[in-house]
């Protein structure tokens, strides 16, 4: 995991860099389906205030997985994270940021139990 750990500091770092990502707010609700509801609003319309929430939302969800060793819904978050980062840069696919929603919703569903 030791690798997994490492590129997803690299995505925060970059998140934070870009301002994408704040580190405060963790008050947010964990849900994944708010992280939905965000990343389709920041996939539709590029808001860089929905983007950033649902940047944050990915994180907290994937400090959750981490702490859980959900290795594939922490991976699937990754995914969801670099589709957010590619529709600030104005590289979205309809098709493809879907995609990544609809494997993080069956990858992370045991984050929602707990």
């Amino acid at each position: 995991m030791g690798a997994l750990k490492q590129t997803a500091a690299l995505v925060i770092a970059a998140a934070l860099s870009c301002g994408a990502l704040s580190v405060g707010n963790t008050a947010q609700a964990q849900s994944l389906d708010a992280l939905q509801g965000a990343a389709r609003r920041c996939f539709s319309s590029r808001d860089p205030r929905s983007c950033r929430q649902a940047m944050e939302l990915s994180h907290q969800l994937r400090v959750k997985a981490d702490a859980k060793e959900i290795l594939r819904c922490y991976t699937a978050l990754l995914s969801v994270e670099a589709m957010l980062n590619l529709s600030q840069l104005g590289e979205s696919d309809p098709a493809r940021d879907e995609g990544a929603l609809q494997q993080s919703g069956q990858e992370c569903q045991a984050l929602q139990r707990s």
